[in-house]
């Protein structure tokens, strides 16, 4: 067989150059397919509606706002395993990027307000935190400022008119404690008031910033599940509370969904 002449030569690199585009085109769809399939499905086994917008251009992936914004961004997790129902319970311990927050306040048609849910989010971007309110029409939302300067003022109360809870409390010890001190203080303090029956599990994360853990009071039969992040000198205290008798299933499973998924919006500043 002849060499192909030169202007068939040319001909001959030009379709190899429209093929290796092509080729190159669907590899790059085909990694957006199977990423957005692994979330849309894989991080979402129960089949729910979520919603996961994809630029091709850019190659960005745009959240909803009305769905759990933890479930839909890349947030490290660890594992509980406590004494309370035998529960296992996997807690964010990684961080939001404000990017994701900027953005979807810029796609809201409502503004995002740290007095009000926002779908089935509760955002505080004055105060650097998330977390995800499973079905926010049976919760109302209770907004404090002073918490901000007063551990004992919640800055944050989730709850309903049956009395079950969550509570967002910051405290600045002022000083470089660790989050195991900060954490054995604080239950030192609960055992010696008499409401504290044993010495409970406690889960850390890897770089001592997460603690998650849960306890009974002996006086009232009421269940407690916990989370503390540490930030600089500051701690947040994430706490859930129940009557393990009278709250019902789904009711307690909500509760400690809010606690475990209270996550920090990373702060660039």
């Amino acid at each position: 067989m002849s060499d192909p002449k030169p202007s068939e030569r040319l001909e001959i690199e030009k379709e190899r150059q429209k093929t290796i585009r092509s080729l190159a085109m669907y590899g790059v769809l085909a990694v957006l397919i199977v990423f957005v399939v692994y979330v849309v499905f894989l991080r979402n086994p129960t089949g729910e509606n979520r919603k996961v917008d994809v630029d091709l251009a850019t190659g960005k992936f745009s959240v909803s706002v009305e769905q759990p914004i933890v479930d839909q961004v890349n947030v490290k997790e660890a594992s509980y395993k406590g004494t309370q129902e035998d529960k296992s319970v996997e807690f964010t311990t990684g961080e939001v990027n404000e990017d994701v927050i900027t953005e979807l306040e810029q796609r809201s048609e409502k503004k995002i307000s740290p007095e009000n849910f926002t779908g089935q989010n509760l955002i505080n971007k004055e105060g650097g935190y998330l977390l995800t309110v499973p079905s926010p029409e049976h919760w109302s939302v209770n907004y404090n400022a002073q918490g901000y300067n007063n551990p004992l003022v919640a800055v944050h109360t989730i709850s309903r008119p049956q009395g079950e809870h969550v509570a967002v409390n910051l405290e600045d010890p002022g000083s470089e404690y660790s989050l195991e001190e900060y954490v054995a203080s604080a239950l030192e303090m609960i055992s010696m008031a008499g409401m504290l029956s044993e010495w409970p599990e406690i889960s850390y994360d890897h770089e001592g910033r997460t603690a998650f853990l849960s306890y009974r009071n002996p006086q009232t039969g009421g269940v407690t599940y916990q989370k503390v992040v540490k930030r600089g000198t500051k701690f947040f205290i994430v706490t859930a509370n129940y009557n393990l008798s009278i709250t019902p299933q789904n009711v307690q499973n909500e509760l400690i969904k809010m606690v475990s998924t209270f996550t920090l919006i990373e702060n660039k500043t």
